[in-house]
C-alpha cells in the first residue's frame, strides 16, 4: 500500500459482522478553553497515540477521528479469523489501563487528570472506501455505529467507563465478569438495549 493508505482501502464495498468501539475523552472542551491551542493539541495528539496503539495491538483499526475521541473497529481485514468481539473488549482493557498510567504521570506532575467512556456494540455494519474531494477513507454506517455511539453516552448516565451490549456480551466467552445494567431505550430504536458494565480488574 502507499505511504499512509489504511490496511481496509483494498477490501470493496461490503456488509461487515464486527465490533465497534466508542472512545470520548471527558473534559475535552475545558482542556481547550485552559490551554493554548498548540499545547492541547500536542496533548491530545499524544493522549490519542496511547490509546489507539491499545486498539492496533489488539488488531483493531482506528476508523475515525473525532478531536476529542475516535471510532474503532474489530472484524474487518486480514484478521477475520479472530474474536472481534474479544478483541474489542481486551482493546478497552488495555486503554483503561494506559489511562490509569497517564493519569499517574499527570498527578505527579500536579496536573488534572483525564477520564475516557468507551462504548461496545457488535452487529452488522456496511463498509466501504470512500473518496471526497482528493480525500479517502474508509466509512462505516448502519444502526450498529449509531448504536455504539450511543451506549458510549450512556457511560456517563450510569458513571462508569466501559459499557458493553447485550450483543457484545453473546459474543465473548463466558470468562469476563460483566456486571448487568439496567436496560435503556436509545434514539432510533423502539425497543431496550441490554447493557453490561466491564469493573476494573476484568
Amino acid at each position: 500500500p502507499s505511504a499512509g493508505a489504511s490496511p481496509l482501502d483494498a477490501i470493496p464495498p461490503a456488509e461487515f459482522d464486527l465490533t465497534l468501539l466508542f472512545c470520548d475523552i471527558r473534559g475535552f472542551t475545558h482542556l481547550l478553553e485552559s490551554s493554548q491551542p498548540g499545547a492541547a493539541f500536542q496533548f491530545i495528539e499524544r493522549f490519542l497515540h496511547v490509546l489507539t496503539s491499545a486498539v492496533v495491538e489488539n488488531s483493531g483499526t482506528v476508523n475515525n477521528h473525532t478531536g476529542d475521541g475516535f471510532l474503532a473497529q474489530f472484524g474487518i481485514g486480514d484478521l477475520l479469523a479472530g474474536n472481534h468481539a474479544r478483541q474489542a473488549v481486551n482493546s478497552a482493557i488495555a486503554i483503561r489501563e494506559r489511562v490509569a498510567r497517564f493519569n499517574q504521570e499527570r498527578h505527579e506532575r500536579g496536573e488534572p487528570t483525564i477520564s475516557v467512556g468507551l462504548g461496545l456494540h457488535t452487529g452488522r455494519a456496511a463498509g466501504g472506501t470512500v473518496r471526497v474531494g482528493g480525500l479517502q477513507s474508509f466509512l462505516l454506517i448502519g444502526d450498529t455505529v449509531n448504536a455504539a455511539a450511543r451506549i458510549e453516552s450512556l457511560t456517563k448516565e450510569f458513571a462508569v467507563d466501559i459499557l458493553v451490549s447485550e450483543s457484545t456480551r453473546q459474543a465473548l466467552p463466558a470468562t469476563y465478569p460483566l456486571v448487568p445494567m439496567p436496560p435503556r431505550k436509545i434514539r432510533g430504536r423502539a425497543s431496550e438495549i441490554g447493557l453490561h458494565w466491564l469493573p476494573p480488574h476484568a
